[in-house]
């Protein structure tokens, strides 16, 4: 009996090491104030009795996760899995092209920020790092992946309105989340959705930022238009796809050329954007 379950022990073990059970981090706010975590600093919830709580009652309130060179993902994530074998680390040669545009490291801002391989990089980089991801089994990734402290997690999707509209999302591709239009072809018909909030990252009180990285799936020019007031006061490097599934989006390098950014770098579907001296 003893050995029986000395064998159970060891199969779970093994199966723990590649597949994790992660609370959800929280999905709403009434009143935005920080609670620190093991993992990382969260934008929370403030409940009526005046506790903060890191969770909303949920049917399911975990998500499993998988392990692929150092970065956890949705479990039966592929897309991702796939790139990192190609590419080795995923993204940095466009994030070293931002980074020498930018002489200030103050405060970093990642919208679209997925399971953290631009925010584990700003982490690193800067001093303050605020990342806005509304998708739950991704944004759960994005915690595990970054538990460093100068992160702050938003479970928001900016725009340039607000609202509560739905996300279109596959597990299978977590970086091809949609509000409006189609998720990407091939990644099976796994279809999930869920209702997000819209926010202008104008309404949320940081004063000025440095470098802003933009990924959300061609509806970066919304985000822009939201952030319009804080982009003027702080003249940051701006790195943001202008191309989703072979299309250009929607008018972003033309927003920004036309309130005087230049571009300085380009690195596939990827530009950087400076103010103009």
């Amino acid at each position: 009996m003893i050995g029986k379950l000395r064998r159970l022990l060891n199969s779970f073990n093994r199966f723990a090491s590649n597949v994790d059970v992660m609370t959800r981090a929280v999905d709403d706010l009434v009143t935005v104030s920080r609670f620190v975590d093991q993992n990382s600093r969260l934008v929370t919830q403030t409940l009526s009795s005046g506790a903060v709580s890191d969770l909303k009652p949920r049917e399911n309130q975990t998500e499993l996760m998988v392990r692929h060179r150092g970065m956890w993902m949705p479990l039966g994530e592929s897309r991702f899995q796939n790139w990192m074998s190609e590419t080795g680390d995923y993204q940095q040669e466009q994030y070293e092209m931002g980074l020498k545009h930018t002489q200030r490291r103050g405060v970093a801002v990642d919208v679209g920020a997925n399971v953290g391989f631009f925010s584990k990089h700003l982490c690193r980089d800067f001093e303050t790092v605020h990342a806005f991801e509304p998708v739950h089994p991704t944004r759960a990734c994005l915690a595990r992946n970054v538990p460093e402290r100068n992160l702050i997690i938003y479970p928001y999707a900016l725009s340039d309105s607000i609202g509560e509209p739905e996300i279109k999302y596959s597990r299978l591709a977590c970086g091809g989340a949609q509000i409006g239009g189609t998720l990407p072809s091939g990644i099976g018909p796994e279809m999930l959705t869920q209702r997000v909030r819209l926010m202008m990252l104008d309404d949320l009180g940081i004063p000025s930022i440095d470098f802003l990285k933009l990924d959300v799936q061609g509806l970066e020019v919304q985000v822009l238009k939201g952030a319009e007031k804080t982009l003027a006061r702080s003249k940051c490097t701006i790195l943001c796809e202008v191309e989703v599934n072979g299309t250009r989006s929607d008018g972003a390098e033309e927003w920004l050329v036309s309130r005087g950014y230049t571009v300085a770098g380009r690195f596939k579907k990827d530009v950087v954007f400076v103010p103009a001296p």
